[in-house]
């Protein structure tokens, strides 16, 4: 898991979307997300099957 900060903080909670960037692909990633969102930040997880570098990327959208 990993801290995320926003560059400049949301009036308002916004809706975090996270995806998996890999180059093993399909069942060896069982999920990403994000979890303790605030207006400015949250946490963002993977779940693998092994122990494959996997990059996440993300967007929030808010006001």
């Amino acid at each position: 898991m990993a801290h995320v900060d926003f560059p400049k903080p949301f009036k308002s909670q916004p809706y975090v979307t996270v995806t998996p960037v890999t180059s093993v692909p399909g069942t060896n990633v069982l999920g990403v997300g994000a979890s303790n969102n605030t207006k400015s930040g949250f946490d963002a997880y993977v779940t693998r099957t092994n122990t494959t570098e996997t990059t996440l990327v993300w967007i929030a959208i808010g006001t």
